[in-house]
């Protein structure tokens, strides 16, 4: 409503509204935040499992 008031007044300023953009930008990390992180435990290693990482072997 300010900047449209600002607007036909003829000066040619607009009025930013920080708290509106702010909410936004606070609604857009979280769903970032939300989609990023997953919903789910993660899987993991039986317990006493190591991984080798070593997958090489020579020829017999």
């Amino acid at each position: 409503a300010q900047a449209l008031s600002a607007q036909d007044a003829g000066d040619g300023r607009f009025y930013f509204d920080y708290t509106r953009a702010t909410g936004d930008l606070r609604a857009m990390k979280q769903g970032i935040s939300q989609y990023l992180e997953p919903s789910r435990a993660q899987p993991r290693l039986p317990q006493g499992y190591t991984v080798s990482g070593q997958y090489r072997r020579e020829r017999p």
